[in-house]
């Protein structure tokens, strides 16, 4: 039932036309901390699970951007994040500053993340049955240890939902591997076509960013929930390594060439909606 569930829910996006409705499962969806952005790539497939039928809830920073039935419940917002930075976002933007995201990752992330297993309505949610998890995985791992208790709860299957190109430190969880010699990293931005130079570069910012990920992010944020939920809870990379699927918001003719395993689907472009019309009178006021 499990394994149906995950391969139904990548046919829903290939095959909308196609299917018939399915057996209704509960489906939860999480992102402790993220923006707008994020939450809008994977929105769409929330809302067609509903429609066919599914239970879905979400756990997000968005709220009140879907009609269908999800049952929402608002976490961290990256604005709050930036405020307790005292960072001004449009004033950086002009100045062509860019913030300090290590603090943000590092220092202000860990306060809101365990301030949410807290509260009683999260802990709520840790009680309850799911048949599938979905996760968005960028810079969420505090909320593994609440993915880690759900999963338990039914032996539900778990989805990463990426809401760029799926990168190498994300799909290095589930065995996959994109040679540095090639594919550019995320801190870099080379093409694929890279001198000598570029690629020692591009491997030098892969290790580093590694070292970091592994030796100092990941600890930190695996001693939050267990801190909360206790030291039985499994290492981050533990629990990562479970996952079925990881769903790439990105495409081919977009996105450098990367040697991803099966299990990795691009689907970059399911937040595309339809666009409004344009009124047909626009008044301008000088």
């Amino acid at each position: 039932m499990k394994s149906s569930l995950v391969s139904t829910t990548v046919l829903i996006i290939s095959l909308f036309p196609f299917l018939k409705e399915a057996n209704p499962e509960r489906i939860l969806a999480v992102e402790f901390l993220g923006s707008k952005s994020h939450v809008l790539t994977y929105l769409p497939l929330l809302e067609e699970l509903s429609r066919r039928g599914h239970e879905v809830t979400l756990l997000s920073p968005l709220m009140g951007f879907t009609q269908t039935g999800i049952r929402e419940i608002p976490t961290v917002d990256m604005g709050l994040l930036t405020k307790d930075l005292n960072l001004n976002m449009y004033e950086m933007k002009e100045a062509n500053v860019d913030a300090d995201v290590f603090a943000l990752l590092t220092e202000i992330a860990p306060k809101h993340c365990a301030a949410l297993y807290d509260r009683a309505d999260i802990q709520a949610i840790m009680e309850e049955s799911f048949d599938l998890v979905i996760r968005q995985p960028m810079f969420n791992d505090c909320a593994l240890g609440l993915v880690h208790k759900v999963m338990q709860q039914k032996k539900a299957p778990l989805i990463l939902f990426t809401p760029t190109s799926a990168p190498s430190f994300i799909v290095g969880f589930t065995g996959g591997h994109h040679p540095p010699s090639f594919v550019p990293g995320v801190l870099t931005g080379f093409r694929d076509e890279m001198t000598f130079l570029e690629r020692a570069k591009n491997f030098a910012a892969e290790a580093l960013m590694y070292c970091v990920f592994s030796y100092y992010y990941l600890p930190q944020m695996e001693s939050i929930y267990r801190s909360k939920l206790g030291n039985n809870v499994p290492a981050a990379r533990e629990i990562l390594s479970t996952t079925s699927i990881i769903l790439s918001n990105g495409h081919f003719s977009l996105s450098r060439p990367k040697p991803n395993l099966p299990n990795v689907v691009d689907i970059g472009g399911i937040h595309s909606r339809p666009a409004n019309p344009l009124p047909k009178v626009v008044s301008v006021q000088l």
